[in-house]
């Protein structure tokens, strides 16, 4: 071969040497690239699976045939607290003697089970390890797992699993305590608690069943339900159970009879329902519930809405008295102006005179039903109860029957007593009324005695012992049919009545008993059948408070100052300033309270004193007050109202009102409320 040729033949070899590098650099380069998408794929794996396991409370360890970790999940920490970097390349079984087994409560049992699986090749299921609490790890429940494994990507070895089963064990143990819980409430539960088959037999009964209906929980068990219901309820009590079995039905507070062992009538609120069961399974119990015994709830129920009745009554009259007190006051105004201009010959000053008379015995007639109807708080003063008790036995005479004769044995000179006036008429009121009620149709002799007694050593009386002191007696006795001791044992119960129904509430002397208790007080009562009954009311009598007592007028208090007087009724209105103007005022009304506002803003110094009504429209009375003490903190101002619980004498002192005066008001309360109000506010001024 020439020189020429050899020099041809070297080129192309080298030509192809240089595509075979190049081939080799491509292929080497490709290489690379796969295997750092291998490394990527891997540490995607990895990272996939140990979120996984981390998300689902599984940790993962994986053994080489040697038994060290090759692998560990990143739970695995949350459980032991050893990182899984911590743990590759160790042997398994050191850890276990060295670590792990510290971690157990039951760690022997855990190393035992653990130690002996690898040494033959077992598996492990199921065995549960209570984790105690550490610094980097919390108290668990874990479950473990663990399985030889013959060809892996690292070999021969062996796979572990530990479950996080903490939530499922304390399910299981609240189960268990509620199970438990049910079990101490059922068995000492106030309330009947049940279950039936399907049949509507009893399968359960807690064992207060005695103490409600007479029977043992075994005596009824096998028994219905219904059954124990009277005749005409059980046919609606057995279809009350069939809508709950059979069409999943849940009763709710539905009212049932039941007797008991002695054929004694108890209600209940039934509450039931079905029990849910998975499909094929089968049980005895069918439904559950309760019954709650609601007899004397009932009962209590039904004396409540009777007082309710009352005290519904009782607002009625108060409205109905506001509106009489309306009626009453001009009556008694312009009565009183008349008799002023008639002279004293006259015989239309007499006729006058009665109609003022019957005027005042309505308007106490009004206060009675005002103090009946009164919610508020009573206010306790130093009063004779004389005259209290005179005024209630003037009203009574009223009202009892003609074969009814009325005694008094007042002794005039008994001292005093601490007490509210319309109490003590609600005492006398409710003993007489009993006594009426004692007397019936036939009548009798109703006395009432007043005395005052000295009770020198403790005695005991039916209502509790009574201290040593003075004391004032109100005594009320009748000629009526009597009680036999048992009632007497109980007359001071609240609803407990021997009257019929609708003639009483039972609450009429629990009032009473109520009242002289807290006065500190007692009650005797002595009676027999056939020959009456004795009420003896002890009051302690008060030795060192006096009654204070007006001095007698022979003229009413006059005066020349200006007065605004607001009523929204004009008769009012006109009423009162006719009154004050014979009293020697000047006086300007407004039967708008809006403009009566107007007038006094346009010139509040041309007015001494303001008298305005309670209840007008717009603006009320005391919100009137307000805005005129706005303007003039100084204005003495005189509130007026029919009737309200809402104001008191205390309520309109706070807002900086001089007086409240109750309707119907009299020339002679008018005139000393005024000059008492513009008096007061001159030695304000002065002072």
């Amino acid at each position: 071969m020439t020189e020429k040729g050899d020099k041809a033949n070297i080129k192309q070899r080298l030509v192809l040497a240089e595509k075979r590098i190049e081939g080799l650099e491509v292929s080497r380069s490709v290489m690379k690239e796969e295997i750092a998408r291998l490394r990527e794929a891997r540490n995607f794996y990895r990272s996939f699976v140990d979120d996984a396991f981390f998300g689902a409370k599984v940790g993962i360890i994986l053994l080489d045939s040697e038994f060290k970790v090759v692998w560990a999940s990143r739970s695995i920490e949350r459980f032991f607290g050893l990182s899984a970097k911590e743990m590759i390349g160790k042997d398994k079984r050191q850890l276990v003697r060295q670590k792990i087994k510290t971690i157990f409560e039951n760690a022997k049992e855990f190393e035992q089970r653990v130690i002996a699986s690898y040494e033959d090749n077992s598996y492990v299921e199921n065995f549960k390890c209570h984790v105690l609490p550490g610094p980097n790890r919390k108290e668990r429940w874990l479950e473990h797992w663990s399985e030889p494994v013959e060809k892996g990507f690292f070999g021969k070895g062996r796979i572990e699993a530990y479950v996080d089963i903490t939530e499922r064990e304390r399910l299981y143990n609240a189960f268990k305590k509620s199970e438990e819980k049910f079990r101490l409430l059922s068995e000492n539960a106030l309330d009947i608690i049940f279950s039936l088959a399907k049949d509507g037999s009893i399968t359960y009964v807690n064992p207060v069943v005695k103490e409600i209906l007479g029977f043992d929980s075994q005596e009824i068990i096998g028994s219905y339900l219904a059954k124990l219901a009277r005749e005409q309820d059980q046919k609606p009590i057995f279809e009350l159970f069939r809508r709950v079995t059979d069409a999943g039905e849940v009763l709710k507070n539905i009212v049932v009879t039941v007797l008991d062992r002695s054929g004694k009538e108890h209600e209940f609120l039934l509450s039931c329902s079905a029990v849910e069961r998975a499909e094929g399974e089968d049980d005895d119990i069918a439904v559950v519930g309760m019954l709650k015994d609601i007899t004397e709830e009932r009962r209590l129920e039904r004396q409540l809405r009777q007082a309710q009745k009352m005290e519904a009554l009782g607002t009625l009259a108060g409205g109905i008295a506001h509106d009489f007190n309306n009626i009453l006051s001009p009556i008694i105004g312009y009565s009183e102006l008349a008799l002023i201009d008639l002279p004293e010959d006259s015989a239309v000053r007499e006729n006058i005179q009665h109609v003022l008379m019957a005027a005042n015995r309505a308007r106490d007639l009004v206060k009675q039903i005002l103090n009946f109807s009164r919610q508020s708080e009573q206010e306790r003063m130093p009063i004779s109860i004389v005259p209290i008790v005179k005024e209630a036995l003037k009203l009574l005479k009223a009202s009892l029957p003609s074969t009814i004769r009325i005694v008094q044995e007042i002794d005039k000179d008994i001292g005093i007593i601490e007490a509210d006036p319309t109490e003590i008429q609600q005492v006398l009121m409710n003993l007489c009324t009993n006594a009426e009620h004692a007397m019936g149709k036939d009548g009798g002799v109703l006395k009432v005695k007043l005395d005052k007694v000295k009770i020198e050593k403790g005695r005991l009386l039916h209502t509790g012992e009574l201290q040593r002191g003075s004391y004032i007696k109100l005594t009320v006795s009748d000629t009526g049919h009597g009680m036999e001791r048992h009632v007497i044992d109980r007359i001071f119960d609240p609803y407990f009545t021997t009257k019929k129904r609708g003639e009483g509430t039972g609450l009429g002397l629990a009032v009473v008993h109520g009242i002289i208790e807290s006065y500190g007080g007692g009650i005797e009562v002595s009676s027999e059948p056939g020959k009456g009954s004795i009420f003896e009311i002890y009051f302690p009598a008060s030795e060192t408070l006096e009654v204070r007592e007006e001095a007698a007028e022979t003229a009413l208090p006059t005066g020349y100052e200006s007065i605004l007087f607001i009523d929204d009724e004009e008769m009012l209105a006109e009423a009162g300033r006719l009154m004050l103007e014979e009293l020697g005022y000047k006086v300007m009304t407004r039967t708008s309270s809006v403009e009566a506002l107007e007038l006094f803003r346009a010139d509040p110094r041309r007015f001494d004193l303001v008298i305005t009504d309670l209840t007008m429209p717009n603006i009320t009375g005391d919100n009137l007050a307000s805005r005129i003490l706005e303007i003039r903190p100084d204005i003495p101002i005189i509130l007026c109202t029919g009737f309200s619980t809402k104001i008191t004498q205390e309520k309109v002192r706070e807002m900086g009102i001089s007086h409240l005066l109750m309707k119907p008001i009299s020339m002679k309360e008018l005139a000393k409320a005024v000059r008492t109000a513009l008096d007061r506010d001159r030695r304000g001024k002065n002072g």
